[in-house]
């Protein structure tokens, strides 16, 4: 929890954007989980609590287009309006409302598997690649974009979800060893990397500062820097299947399938390693320094502190080949072959778990909306997008602002409340708060990385009161007329969950 510092590090921070409405700018997108994994670091941690229980809320069957194959490979990403965006082997590529509504699809020239682990830029364009070695842009409203062709054939297929920093560059590889850097405006090419006679398989690109860091056929992790030279690599034999995972000190976890699974540092020295007995080729989940959460093909799962310590192991059934997910209460999501869905609390015990009869082929990780939705993409005979919550729906919360005086002076302090009130699932909510002084923008939520908000998880039917700035009135400097715009927003997001609420103070 963080709170405000006081309006006088507000009043130094003067941003002029738009005024506060909850919404986004004309500019920028505010995504929900923008690429594979949630982040440029693959994490795969939510910052939203999941379901505790398998009810399903929703079933949307995929048509049976553009060839024999079908279902999802890739792993769905997330607009702001959690709108689903994921590419399907049917050639197609798909958005699918929260209610479970095809928006739009998009034909390509080929199979879209892994490489359908789409990527959502704040410019509000999704990109992806597909198993013919091209790469795709369209806007949210599914329109064409641009298009980038590595080279024609499965011998240059895209298998990786595309990453980026947000610098306005893309990053992806492709089966024939070659690491791209794209511009995001216009697809044209900033560079490319004949990086290894092997192939960057599933691994997507993780970006940590300058680095890109991405695995190989070959039994190598690659580091390159983001103007397209090498760094250096490191060697665990096996094939690299699995996105590397870069933790909060700079630890990089990744798996092989030769059962190895390695922490190497950012400059690649060892740090530590465990063997599993079958391959691993899911991404590891992280959470923290002592919730490290990885599964290999024969349902073997273990958790790992920062230390290579393990904090517990299980089996469950069925291959471990999509990644594991963590929710912000700790639970842990599984999808297995052929079909086997667990929810495991964070001490491992398994809380709930289903199969799906006629599913193969687990490859999509599950993902969690803004609203509790526990998502599983699935590969079966037809296709389908299920969704799972917990009984009581996802009513979203409400919020009212209120001060305790809005007339104050000198030596008085400013005490600013929010009363909220849950209606009915579990839900982490960010509440925060916008300041205008007069006619003149002080301060917009999530503009800096460093600014006051409180966070609560909330129960069902759950109502309080939280204090999110208790500051003395020093001095003269602060006299004005303020007025506060409150929102409750999903964690990492500008989702607002609400009408904003308003409360204005006079400091004289």
């Amino acid at each position: 929890m963080r709170r405000m510092k006081g309006i006088a590090t507000v009043i130094s921070v003067i941003i002029v954007i738009v005024f506060f409405s909850g919404l986004a700018s004309a500019n920028a997108v505010h995504t929900f989980c923008p690429q594979f994994r949630y982040d440029t670091h693959h994490t795969g941690h939510s910052l939203q609590v999941g379901p505790s229980a398998l009810d399903v809320a929703l079933e949307v069957n995929i048509p049976p287009t553009g060839g024999f194959l079908k279902g999802f490979f890739g792993t769905p990403s997330m607009d702001a309006d959690a709108n689903l965006y994921v590419g399907s082997m049917n050639t197609y590529f798909y958005s699918i409302s929260p209610t479970g509504t095809i928006r739009w699809s998009f034909p390509t020239s080929g199979i879209v598997g892994t490489g359908g682990s789409p990527l959502i830029t704040p410019n509000g364009r999704v990109i992806f690649g597909n198993d013919n070695g091209d790469i795709y842009c369209t806007g949210l409203d599914g329109y064409f974009k641009w298009s980038y062709s590595t080279g024609a054939g499965d011998g240059f297929a895209i298998f990786n979800g595309p990453s980026s920093s947000f610098d306005g560059n893309v990053y992806f590889g492709n089966y024939a060893g070659n690491l791209y850097s794209l511009r995001e405006s216009d697809g044209s090419l900033n560079w490319s990397l004949p990086l290894t006679s092997a192939s960057i398989y599933t691994s997507s690109v993780t970006i940590d500062d300058e680095l890109l860091l991405v695995g190989a056929t070959d039994g190598k992790l690659y580091a390159v820097t983001k103007s397209g030279l090498p760094s250096w690599s490191y060697s665990v034999g096996g094939e690299l299947h699995a996105t590397p995972v870069l933790t909060d000190a700079g630890l990089i976890l990744f798996g092989s399938t030769n059962g190895a699974f390695t922490c190497v540092n950012r400059e690649g020295e060892f740090r530590w390693s465990d063997a599993f007995p079958m391959p691993i080729s899911a991404s590891a989940a992280y959470a923290g320094p002592d919730s490290i959460v990885v599964g290999d093909e024969g349902s073997n799962i273990r958790k790992f502190d920062s230390s290579g310590r393990t904090v517990w192991a299980g089996q469950l059934v069925g291959a471990i080949k999509a990644s594991p997910l963590i929710d912000s209460d700790g639970k842990i999501y599984v999808y297995t072959e052929p079909g086997n869905i667990y929810i495991m609390r964070s001490d491992g015990i398994v809380l709930d778990w289903t199969t799906r009869d006629g599913y193969w082929k687990a490859g999509a990780s599950p993902v969690i909306g803004p609203t509790g939705t526990l998502y599983i993409c699935t590969a079966k005979d037809e296709a389908q997008v299920i969704g799972f919550r917990d009984q009581g729906g996802s009513g979203a919360p409400s919020l009212t602002g209120s001060v305790a005086d809005d007339d104050l002076t000198v030596g008085e302090s400013l005490k600013y409340s929010v009363t909220f009130l849950n209606p009915s699932r579990r839900l982490t909510v960010d509440f925060y708060v916008a300041v205008m002084l007069g006619d003149t923008l002080l301060f917009y939520p999530g503009w800096v990385t460093d600014w006051g908000y409180t966070r609560f998880t909330l129960d069902g039917g759950a109502s309080g009161t939280g204090t999110l700035i208790d500051m003395p009135i020093a001095d003269s400097s602060l006299f004005g007329h303020y007025t506060f715009y409150s929102a409750a927003m999903v964690p990492g997001t500008l989702i607002n969950f609400s009408e904003t609420s308003a409360v204005g103070v006079t400091i004289h």
